[in-house]
């Protein structure tokens, strides 16, 4: 018998013929490449000419009346297809579509779901896994894994990762910070070397100026060398000391007031300096009404750095004498006062005064500015003759606004 079957024509064996069913195998059953049975008939399709396949018989209690269809299974229903054209069985998968194409469902999908599974708990996953994902949710962190696997994966070998801005200005700024802390640790390790050096060379000066112990306590004063001095320095024009300081250096004076800003007294170039007369005084210093010693404030408390302390009034009232001393004489002074005032007051550099105004009268005014000054300021002011200013810094910002000022009166010359 001769049916029609999908597109080809089979040949049908009668009924009856079959043999008696195989036992069942262990394992999972191709019913894939099983022959289909004919919806009306309910025979089994023979083999096709050539084939070495034998249609096996069933037993006649299994043979089904003809036009009788075949019980379907649980979870199965008959659908019509265009392939075989008669009713014909397909899996139906539970919570998918019916129809040629569900909706939303993948080619492989559908596959899956023609294929029965072989054992309830193999169909049980098949079915879970073709079950559609509702209601599932995704963790915000597995979705940020996700995306930044997909982002390093498109990534080429070898190529590097780009930063953002912020992490740009991050940088930019931590590399500013480190070159300032190094910027500023070289400053304070020069500071540091400028501070031993010049120390070192004014020490050994000090050595050149021995102090007469054979003196009272308290009147010694130093006894320069001056030709020894000279022979370092031929600038050198006397020698300060203020006992109870620090202060007890050489003094020279040159054609400018600029190049002992910077010069050490033996001529290397240091930050301390050296003090210097002004350049518009008469030399050797004690022959003008005013004569005018520069030095710096320095952090270590070196040069004029106390002078600038004499502004509080209780420092002030420490210091006693003020020593000058040259060739020819040595000179006694004694503080007046300590004035504030800004680097543009030339008053204070003024050599010589005349009759309008004079010394007195500068004094006077000068005594308005005083942050400290001595009991008998205003009585020593009138009858002063002679006076030696000593003029510093009065801050550590450089270049500084303002000048600390100390007037001391001549009182005493010695031979």
């Amino acid at each position: 018998m001769t049916e029609y079957q999908g597109k080809r024509f089979k040949h049908a064996a009668p009924a009856g013929e079959y043999e008696q069913p195989k036992p069942r195998q262990n394992g999972p059953v191709a019913h894939a490449s099983a022959p289909r049975a004919h919806a009306a008939t309910g025979a089994r399709p023979a083999t096709r000419p050539g084939s070495t396949d034998r249609p096996v018989a069933r037993p006649a209690s299994a043979a089904r009346p003809a036009g009788a269809h075949a019980a379907p299974r649980k979870g199965v229903r008959p659908v019509s297809t265009p392939m075989s054209g008669a009713a014909g069985v397909r899996p139906v998968v539970p919570g998918a579509r019916s129809g040629a194409r569900a909706r939303g469902a993948s080619p492989s999908g559908r596959a899956a779901a023609q294929r029965p599974s072989a054992t309830p708990r193999g169909k049980a996953v098949a079915q879970r896994a073709l079950a559609p994902q509702r209601g599932r949710r995704v963790s915000a962190s597995h979705a940020r894994d996700a995306s930044v696997g997909a982002s390093a994966s498109n990534r080429p070998a070898g190529a590097k990762r780009r930063r953002t801005p912020a992490q740009v200005l991050s940088i930019c700024l931590a590399v500013a910070g480190v070159a300032l802390l190094l910027a500023a640790a070289g400053i304070f390790i020069s500071a540091q070397l400028g501070y031993r050096e010049a120390q070192g060379v004014y020490d050994d000066l000090a050595t050149l100026a021995p102090i007469d112990d054979t003196e009272a306590e308290g009147s010694s004063i130093p006894q320069p060398n001056f030709d020894e001095l000279a022979a370092i320095n031929p600038d050198v024009v006397g020698w300060i000391y203020i006992p109870g300081t620090n202060i007890n250096y050489p003094v020279v004076q040159t054609s400018d007031n600029t190049t002992y800003l910077d010069h050490l007294f033996n001529g290397t170039a240091n930050a301390s300096g050296s003090i210097f007369m002004d350049c518009a005084n008469t030399a050797p210093g004690v022959v003008d009404q005013q004569t005018v010693l520069y030095g710096h404030q320095m952090l270590d408390g070196a040069m004029f750095n106390q002078v600038n302390q004499t502004q509080d009034q209780q420092v002030f009232d420490t210091w006693q004498d003020v020593y000058y001393i040259t060739r020819d004489a040595t000179y006694r002074f004694r503080p007046l006062m300590t004035a504030l005032v800004e680097d543009s007051y030339l008053e204070a550099r003024t050599t010589n005064f005349g009759d309008d105004p004079t010394l007195a009268d500068y004094l006077t005014g000068l005594l308005d500015r005083a942050a400290a000054q001595a009991d008998d300021a205003s009585e020593r002011a009138q009858a002063a003759t002679r006076v030696l200013t000593l003029i510093t810094c009065s801050d550590n910002i450089i270049p500084s606004p303002s000048r600390a000022v100390m007037v001391c009166t001549l009182e005493e010359t010695l031979a």
